[in-house]
């Protein structure tokens, strides 16, 4: 409730125009984002006999922490590196989730190893502090930087986020942990899974990011080989049986797949979602290209659809257009899924999917760079509340949309909201744009039937992804507790694939 006060009380003052835009992103949210949020103490998973049971999810893309980042956060009064200021704006959207997801693309191996960004990530735990608070509750390690900081830099940084009261998955402490995790959810048991692709192998070994995997690794880190996706297949699909076993009533799987900036899943994750679909699987959220892909509802056997977002781009990073000389690496999908379903044992339906463009904001302030993911749907209905102050940001800003939108144009899955908005939430969002304001953005799409089931699904082996470089460079308000028991620091004083290619250069 705080947090929808504070954005009708931003609406007073504004031109006629800008409170429209504001006043209707707001009703906006409150469909998207209002009908969520964690029960409170003593809340049955039910609201009542006789309702709908409900389970609300958010999932992003890649949070990295390149050396420009290491080097703005760092707060000489606090003698402390600090990230909370980068969500701001982002934090209600995760904290009204029920379970916010997200690909945790470095490692905390602690200040002996020395923090760096690119190539060999290593992150202070302040970083894992400010995740917590920002609203995450799971975050999969299984990625090519996993083993950035060698195996003990993988198990400290599965302690660390633990530390934090976010569970892990693609990863695990101690080999005899279980790598399935189970999240109970409003009463409802949630399976997890988190994969991570391999690249090619160096003679008999396994690689990860083109560095070998020692035994300890493969006992730590879930992974598959693209190179033999016949052979593994069979053995994620038995982890997926696993989970209903352990009872898990809806299974999300998160993958780090697919091929580095690439507009477009492959034909082996087509084959590979093909399989979680088959098996059962009700969510697969995708990461690893740094830009945004389309979203797609599967047929399943049992009548139902697996949604499958393939790349939700960027979260928060470095990869800017001034160093990689492409813009869409600085772009991020925010994917919102409400799944329902009319009691235990039943099927479960798409109550809500929708789609948040996310900007990542690089802005000098005082002789100091700051970083603010931003939700554009409000960003751009609100430009200076959101330090939109210039005309390169405010361009970039709606730039960002425009390409994403683009992405999640037709053939992106599309599911009506139930009423009273009987619209694609895809299709919603993109009419709060202010058209005077945007560049020229693509028409809103007419909103399409549920994809049909694919009928061309190529069945041949994928190629192994090309080991990675993720290289960015030469050289709010709280809406409920968070786990970590750290102080919330002051904000700063800004305004609110070839096997033989080598690892790295």
């Amino acid at each position: 409730m705080l947090v929808r006060l504070a954005v009708m009380r931003s609406c007073v003052g504004l031109k006629p125009s800008a409170r429209s835009m504001a006043v209707l992103w707001f009703a906006v949210w409150l469909v998207l984002f209002g009908g969520g949020g964690r029960p409170a103490a003593g809340q049955d998973a039910l609201a009542s006999v006789g309702e709908p049971q409900r389970v609300d999810l958010v999932a992003v893309g890649d949070l990295m922490v390149h050396e420009t980042q290491l080097k703005t956060h760092w707060v000489a009064s606090a003698n402390a590196y600090l990230f909370d200021d980068d969500f701001r704006f982002i934090t209600p959207y995760l904290q009204l989730a029920d379970l916010a997801i997200g690909n945790l693309e470095t490692v905390f191996a602690g200040p002996e190893k020395k923090y760096s960004g690119y190539p060999y990530f290593n992150t202070p735990d302040t970083f894992a502090e400010a995740l917590a608070r920002a609203g995450f509750d799971v975050l999969t390690v299984a990625n090519n930087h996993a083993l950035d900081m060698g195996v003990p830099g993988a198990i400290r940084t599965v302690e660390i986020i633990r530390k934090n009261g976010m569970a892990v998955i693609g990863g695990r402490a101690r080999p005899e942990e279980d790598p399935l995790l189970i999240k109970e959810v409003r009463g409802v048991k949630v399976g997890l899974l988190g994969l991570s692709y391999e690249t090619g192998p160096r003679g008999t070994a396994r690689t990860l990011n083109g560095t070998v995997m020692p035994a300890a690794a493969l006992e730590l880190l879930e992974t598959f080989r693209p190179y033999k996706l016949a052979e593994d297949l069979p053995l994620i699909e038995a982890k997926v049986r696993r989970l209903r076993e352990k009872g898990a009533e809806l299974i999300v799987v998160v993958l780090h797949w697919g091929e580095e900036y690439g507009k477009a899943p492959t034909a082996g994750q087509r084959l590979m979602a093909q399989h979680l679909a088959s098996a059962g699987v009700d969510l697969v959220f995708g990461h690893h290209p740094h830009v945004v892909q389309k979203v797609e509802l599967l047929p399943r056997p049992d009548d139902g659809r697996m949604l499958v977002a393939w790349s939700l781009g960027n979260f928060i990073s470095n990869q800017r257009y001034e160093f990689l000389k492409r813009r869409d690496t600085e772009d991020g999908l925010l994917m919102r899924v409400v799944m329902e379903r009319d009691g235990p044992g039943r099927p479960w339906r798409f109550a809500q999917i929708g789609a948040v463009p996310l900007w990542v904001h690089r802005h000098l302030r005082a002789g100091t760079w700051h970083y603010h993911i931003l939700p554009l749907v409000e960003a751009l209905a609100n430009e200076a509340a959101f330090g939109l102050d210039t005309p390169d940001s405010r361009w970039r800003a709606r730039n960002s949309w425009e390409q994403t939108m683009a992405v999640l144009g037709p053939g992106s899955a599309t599911v009506p909201i139930h009423p009273p908005l009987p619209l694609a939430s895809f299709s919603l969002l993109t009419a709060v744009v202010p058209p005077s304001a945007a560049p020229a953005a693509p028409a809103t799409p007419a909103v399409p039937a549920v994809p049909p089931a694919s009928s061309s699904v190529s069945s041949a082996s994928p190629s192994p992804s090309s080991p990675s470089s993720c290289s960015p460079s030469p050289a709010a308000p709280t809406a409920r507790p968070r786990r970590s028991t750290a102080p919330l620091p002051a904000a700063s004083s800004a305004p609110s694939s070839a096997l033989a290619s080598p690892r790295r250069p």
